[in-house]
């Protein structure tokens, strides 16, 4: 935990909250949900090779290998993002991660930064491609991830198809 604090010293969200919130608020609820430690491992640490100077050395020196290639996982791949949610849905523990990340960010999306259609582009983006995810091996976290959809969906006035 405090080589992620660390980290994201001096980060915050788009809505100006600190962004060590975020990491904090996944693991809490991958814990909630009843997620193993190392997927909680996987939540703390999801943005760090994405959002500040870690590298990967030093995240699998702390967690593992299996965490490392999780969080490498949910590192971004802006150039084909069909591949990253692809091998997303593949790895048990970056799975679970991802959908919670992405339930963390749908409840988060205020701000100014955050017109409609931003909040619609990125509702539209989740349901095409997390919800696929929300397999039985996830169990009640996906039964979260469409109640927080529907919520979204209502709360901006956009129509979703699940």
């Amino acid at each position: 935990m405090d080589y992620v604090v660390w980290k994201h010293q001096g980060q915050f969200r788009d809505n100006g909250t600190p962004f060590i919130v975020h990491p904090v608020r996944v693991t809490l609820m991958l814990s909630n949900f009843g997620f193993s430690i190392e997927h909680q491992l996987a939540g703390m640490g999801h943005d760090l090779l994405e959002d500040t100077k870690a590298t990967y050395d030093e995240i699998e020196a702390l967690v593992g290998d299996d965490v490392a290639q999780a969080i490498l996982l949910l590192t971004k791949d802006r150039d084909s993002y069909p591949v990253y949610f692809r091998k997303i849905s593949e790895n048990d523990l970056a799975k679970p991660v991802k959908i919670a990340d992405r339930i963390d960010n749908l409840l988060d999306m205020t701000g100014p930064v955050w017109t409609r259609d931003k909040q619609v582009m990125y509702l539209r983006k989740s349901v095409k491609h997390i919800y696929p995810m929300c397999d039985e091996s996830i169990g009640a976290l996906g039964e979260e991830f469409v109640r927080v959809l529907k919520m979204i969906s209502n709360d901006i006035g956009c129509k979703i198809d699940l």
